[in-house]
């Protein structure tokens, strides 16, 4: 972040000047040599992937700033898109779990929700820490092409649905239906307190880190439980109906007004 924005404007590295500094990073800062430099190589690509993508917005007449720097700690992600850095092992004698390999870390042990595929099957491995602690394994792969689309003329008007934004309620479809916005009074009250206890800590300290993962818990669960809502409500959705059109809106606006169901 600051070799590319300390950089004159007219001479940006490019993620290829930066994979070859690396090399001379890590020579210099023995930080650098604690991770795996594929790894390293990945962060790099990904943070210029990202100002790509603020640059894509700004040309399209949005108001973005710059990728703003995460000291030691935040950035909580790491990644491996090539198979011979990482490996899977099933023969744990029991299916809830594998054991995976990632270079410079070793071998572990991982719940699975899911069959996990052998790793040649495997594009991409992401390693990631929550605020709350707690780290979790994503396995990227790539699957067949999805059903496709019947045309529009074969769909019964009756098979399908208009969805908005609800304004006194989460949304409102076009058969006069309104579903109800959830009801998280509580846990937004638990959020707001655990929050308060954090701010009475010394920065820093054990006691404020400890009382950070509260906070982060706390909002945890409300994430997981409006993500949960979420995926009910387009469940029902996709499952009723055989098209869903949503209307095109700026909803941030429509969210910040007192006026919104939550915000009453």
């Amino acid at each position: 972040m600051r070799d590319y924005y300390g950089s004159d404007y007219n001479n940006k590295p490019s993620d290829y000047d930066q994979h070859s500094t690396l090399t001379d990073w890590t020579d210099k800062w023995s930080t650098f040599a604690e991770p795996s430099q594929h790894a390293a190589q990945q962060a790099i690509s990904q943070i210029h992937s990202d100002r790509e993508g603020l640059e894509e917005r700004r040309k399209e007449g949005y108001d973005v700033g710059r990728l703003r720097w995460q000291g030691r700690g935040e950035f909580r992600s790491v990644s491996y898109n090539q198979s011979s850095r990482f490996n899977v092992d099933h023969n744990t004698g029991d299916d809830r779990f594998v054991r995976l390999r990632l270079e410079k870390i070793g071998w572990f042990k991982i719940r699975a929700d899911r069959d996990v595929p052998p790793a040649d099957d495997i594009d991409e491995v992401i390693l990631k820490t929550e605020t709350t602690g707690e780290w979790y394994v994503s396995l990227v792969t790539t699957v067949e092409d999805t059903p496709e689309k019947p045309p529009l003329s074969e769909i019964e008007p009756e098979d399908c649905v208009g969805v908005d934004l609800g304004i006194t309620s989460y949304i409102h479809i076009s058969e006069n239906l309104s579903v109800d916005t959830l009801e998280l009074s509580d846990e937004y009250d638990h959020y707001a307190r655990e929050q308060r206890k954090l701010d009475r800590k010394e920065h820093g300290s054990s006691n404020w880190e400890n009382q950070r993962r509260k906070v982060a818990k706390a909002k945890r669960k409300i994430k997981r439980k409006v993500r949960d809502y979420q995926h009910k409500l387009t469940t029902w959705l996709v499952t009723e109906y055989d098209f869903v059109a949503v209307e095109d809106l700026n909803v941030k606006p429509m969210l910040e007004t007192s006026q919104n169901a939550k915000n009453k």
